[in-house]
Order: structure tokens, then sequence, then C-alpha cells
């Protein structure tokens, strides 16, 4: 029982990402695969912080091999944003 309250004070103190809800919402999109995006609700100027989201920088390649398996590998793709062609930010650990 000890053990698994530690866990439990571990999960809930992880790092956890935020967004300004006045400037961006999320919603079924037609483009994106899993049918979700992220959308403007009103203008935002370059260089305005729409949120933070924790995680790791890295390359498609990187990514890949820093996974178990490949049921780690689908599950982190849930989580993973692409930010350019060839980089993502990871927020998952290896598993």
């Amino acid at each position: 029982i000890l053990l698994s309250g530690i866990a439990y004070i571990a999960y809930e103190k992880r790092p956890r990402g935020s967004s300004r809800d006045d400037l961006i919402e999320i919603r079924k999109s037609k483009a994106i695969a899993n049918n979700l995006g992220v959308f403007a609700k009103k203008f935002i100027p370059e260089g305005t912080t729409i949120g933070i989201y924790p995680g790791y920088l890295k390359t498609i390649d990187e990514f890949q091999q820093s996974k178990v398996d490949e049921k780690a590998l689908n599950n982190a793709k849930r989580y993973t944003w692409q930010l350019t062609e060839n980089t993502l930010l990871d927020p998952t650990d290896q598993n």
C-alpha cells in the first residue's frame, strides 16, 4: 500500500502542460489523422505563447529508437507533437 501511495504522489506531481484557453481550442478536424486539432479562437500575434507542453525535442529517428517496443511507440504517438518535418516534442518516457 505504501508503494502505491508513493507512485500516486509521483504521478500527480508529474510535469503537465497548460494552454491559453482564451486563445485556442481543441476540436474535430478533417485534416488530422486522429480527428482532433488545435484551432485559434481569435487572431494570435506572432511570438505569443499559447501554451506549455513538457517534453523532449527529438528527431523522428530518435523518437522511434527511444521506445522499448511497438506498443510503447504507438502509445507515445498519441501524446507527441510534430513541430517540423523531422522534429518532435515527446513528453513520454521509453515505455
